[in-house]
């Protein structure tokens, strides 16, 4: 083949590429020629980052070095080459050095981090602490604070703050919150540094003497002082005298009071009565906690010398004084209203009890048996159609008790009834009231004709209640309880049920806008010690027209006072009436002066009249 044939071939293949691909076209036609001729070269370039245009695909690292084989590549897209899908065949001269494996960067994607859209790991601010008033704010977590420190206090006292003369006491203290506490004033050595709590014996005193204590920690002090008062070095021979006196002097049940006494010239005191530890030898001045008072208290104190002696006392009063409870024997008594009834009848069952905690129902029928109040108490039997015995248990920490009673029911009768028209009536409805002198309060109310009685005295126990209802009240019961230092005698009008000091009384019905009163006569016991109470609480229980059982309370109290003393004047203040008219003349109320009264008017207006009479010679006229 001449030159001149291949140089027109290779004009020819130019004017080819040239003409059909000028778009790909992106190298001198001339260095695309010498790529083809040279394929080393071409593939040199794209190793270096040089891509070209318009040539044979790359063997991928990895392809045969035998220069005599034929290999296949294909170039996957998104490889280094310019080139995707094509496919070529050719021999391979070149072998490029393998490259490693790139993995693609991780980043963080935390948008509080302080590398967000850096390279992990993320990486965070340091928790810290945020409380401006914590001793390490903005540092390490976990907040610290500083613990407040409280002020101190220190309380100071004596044993006895007034002494005889050469004679010695304790001085006692103690604190809180201090971190030292020092002595100033006094005298035998109390001064400087001392315990924050402790005692000290004052030695012989033959003066007035004040003991200070100062308490101090790292925020504030506190301060005290007790002063110890020395009698003279002879008491003048004069006796000694002594005062008490309670603060409150009056106080509610359970409540308390601080009993406080001074004295002079005294060398000694003995406490006497009381309660709560009181009784013993005293201080010649000082206070005392009486803690808690259930009933009227006196606090005695006896202070003496070589002269005499001296006493004095005070009373605390105790107000709404709880009635003091013996535990005894338990009773139940259960009775029935109708123990016979037609079939399908009803009745009511009533239960009273004392000296019982807890009762328990049996037997019976609709709802009857479980648990049931300690009564006084009712319970409706509801329609019954067959007999039935109802039994109720009552109980006390000490023992129980056990009553029942049997409902019989007749049996069942056939019979034509009529019809009746039928009306519309309002129901009847009830209300009980029991007026009181004691606490307007309470529905029940009660009275005693006198509320201030002496051992012996006998009293009347006056207890009215009333129905300003539209409808009677059936059951009506009134459960009365005396307290332990008085007698039953006897009652008016109604014969109750007596188990110890409890009155039970059936009243029966009460119709409507009726009312009704019971008076128990008592006496008062003779050793009764002056200011005990005496309580008196009772229960009316009753069923309204609705047939639901209801109950209202009442209260009364009395004291009982100190027993009359024979006194010449007591013993002569009734002589000249008595010599003169008799004992028992004068009246003894209102209503007999007021006769007397009249009776001297009329005696005088006779007197009067007989008088003129005499006096002008005047006469009867008589028929001529």
């Amino acid at each position: 083949m001449s030159i001149g044939l291949i140089l027109g071939i290779i004009a020819f293949l130019g004017f080819v590429l040239f003409t059909f691909f000028p778009s790909s076209a992106k190298a001198d036609f001339w260095d695309d020629v010498v790529d083809f001729l040279d394929p080393t070269q071409h593939i040199g370039n794209i190793l270096d980052g040089r891509p070209q245009d318009n040539l044979p695909p790359l063997l991928l690292p990895g392809f045969s070095t035998d220069r005599d084989s034929t290999t296949t590549v294909f170039v996957e897209p998104g490889s280094n080459s310019y080139y995707n899908n094509i496919y070529n065949t050719y021999h391979s001269s070149y072998r490029p050095e393998p490259r490693p494996h790139q993995t693609p960067i991780q980043v963080c994607r935390d948008t509080t981090a302080n590398n967000y859209g850096g390279r992990l790991p993320c990486v965070y601010p340091p928790q810290v602490c945020q409380n401006p008033s914590a001793i390490n704010y903005r540092e390490a977590l976990p907040c610290r604070y500083i613990t407040p420190v409280p002020n101190p206090t220190v309380d100071i006292r004596a044993d006895d703050t007034r002494i005889d003369f050469d004679d010695s006491t304790t001085i006692r203290w103690s604190s809180d919150n201090a971190d030292d506490c020092r002595a100033s004033g006094g005298a035998n050595g109390w001064s400087g540094s001392i315990s924050r709590s402790g005692s000290f014996d004052t030695g012989d005193l033959t003066r007035d003497v004040t003991y200070y204590i100062t308490c101090t920690n790292s925020r504030d002090s506190d301060e005290d002082s007790v002063t110890v008062r020395v009698d003279d070095e002879d008491n003048n021979d004069d006796e000694p005298t002594v005062d008490i006196y309670a603060n409150p002097a009056n106080v509610n049940y359970n409540g308390s009071s601080t009993i406080t006494w001074n004295s002079n010239d005294a060398d000694s005191c003995r406490a006497s009565g009381g309660t709560n530890g009181w009784s013993g030898s005293r201080s010649r001045s000082g206070s005392f906690f009486t803690g808690n008072l259930t009933n009227t208290t006196t606090f005695s104190i006896n202070c003496s010398n070589d002269e005499g002696s001296r006493s004095d006392s005070v009373t605390v009063y105790v107000n709404n004084v709880q009635p003091v409870q013996t535990v005894q024997n338990p009773t139940v008594i259960l009775s029935v209203d109708a123990g016979t009834v037609n079939y399908n009848g009803v009745t009511n069952l009533r239960w009273f009890t004392s000296n019982v905690t807890s009762c328990v129902a049996s037997g019976g029928v609709n709802g009857w048996a479980g648990t049931r109040n300690i009564g006084p108490g009712s319970f409706y039997t509801g329609a019954l159609t067959g007999t039935r015995t109802y039994t109720l248990t009552c109980s006390n920490n000490v023992a129980s008790a056990t009553d029942s009673v049997t409902v019989t029911v007749r049996g069942q009768t056939v019979a034509a009834v009529t019809p009746r028209p039928v009306t519309t009536t309002a129901a009847p409805t009830s209300l009980v009231l029991i007026n009181s002198s004691i606490d307007r309060r309470d529905e029940v109310t009660s009275s005693i004709d006198n509320t201030r009685p002496r051992p012996g005295d006998e009293i009347n126990y006056t207890i009215g209640y009333q129905n300003i209802g539209t409808g009677a009240i059936t059951g009506l019961t009134l459960q009365a309880t005396l307290p332990q230092e008085v007698n039953y005698m006897f009652t008016s009008g109604n014969n109750p049920m007596v188990f110890g000091n409890n009155l039970v009384f059936n009243l029966g019905t009460l119709p409507a806008n009726s009312q009704g009163l019971v008076t128990i006569r008592a006496r008062v016991g003779d050793d009764v010690p002056a200011g005990t109470n005496l309580n008196f609480p009772a229960t009316l229980s009753y069923v309204n027209p609705s047939g639901i059982s209801q109950f209202v309370n009442t209260y009364a109290s009395a004291q009982v006072s100190e027993p009359a003393s024979l006194t010449p004047e007591s013993l002569n203040q009734n002589v000249l009436p008595a010599s003169v008219f008799g004992a028992g003349f004068l009246p003894t109320n209102i209503f007999g002066w007021l006769l007397l009264f009249v009776l001297i008017l009329l005696l005088v207006f006779i007197s009067k009249h007989l008088f003129y009479d005499q006096s002008f010679g005047r006469r009867p006229n008589s028929l001529p």
